[in-house]
């Protein structure tokens, strides 16, 4: 696997393959595209189509938001009942907010080196970069300290919050007796679909960094 990359659930992959894609329907069986015919020139610091990488970076800090979201507001109900749940509930949000602040390091270096691919690719390749994808390795060099401040500062207070404000009402009233699990499983559909929309927007919004562009 050569990520970032987006599998579906039920995906097979077979040993020995290569994939530096995304499969995003389930339950198919990956069979890996054939190598370009023609070699080309090689040139390590060189970039070329960056969307899905970037893409798929924002969509994996937008579901870090979402988690952490959800165990702030929704999962401490559950790990509040003595000490070692609590303690267990901290160290959670520290390691997603650990994997936060790798994920933004890393993409802080790509736009680093995006910087040099769109101004230098003729003198390391002999040819220039297709004018959309040197545009839009502009726009990431244009845009990064912005997308860097708003991804440091997290999800918008505004993401989902409607259907936050359902499910969390919801959610003051199931029985948690049972664990977590069990409670949520207890919800009302219309609860669990506000709970889904909320998290999916949160998501979105880290995604539209890019795609608003």
């Amino acid at each position: 696997m050569v990520g970032p990359s987006r599998i579906a659930y039920g995906t097979v992959i077979p040993a020995g393959t290569i994939c530096r894609q995304d499969i995003l329907e389930e339950g198919k069986i990956f069979a890996a595209p054939e190598a370009p015919k023609a070699p080309r020139v090689f040139a390590a610091r060189i970039y070329r189509g960056i969307d899905r990488i970037v893409a798929n970076n924002l969509i994996y800090i937008g579901n870090l938001w979402a988690l952490k979201a959800w165990y702030r507001l929704v999962r401490m109900r559950t790990m509040s009942g003595d000490v070692f749940s609590q303690t267990c509930h901290a160290g959670a949000l520290a390691r997603i907010e650990d994997c936060l602040k790798e994920r933004i390091q890393r993409m802080s270096e790509l736009a680093d080196k995006i910087a040099y691919s769109a101004k230098n690719a003729r003198a390391e390749t002999g040819e220039d970069l297709p004018s959309v994808i040197k545009a839009r390795q502009q726009a990431l060099e244009d845009h990064w300290p912005d997308m860097e401040a708003r991804l440091i500062a997290g999800s918008p207070a505004a993401a989902g919050s409607a259907n936050r404000d359902v499910f969390l009402q919801a959610w003051q009233h199931a029985d948690a007796a049972s664990g977590h699990s069990e409670a949520v499983r207890g919800l009302n559909p219309s609860a669990r679909k506000a709970g889904t929309a909320w998290l999916q927007e949160i998501v979105e919004s880290a995604s539209a960094l890019w795609t608003d562009l």
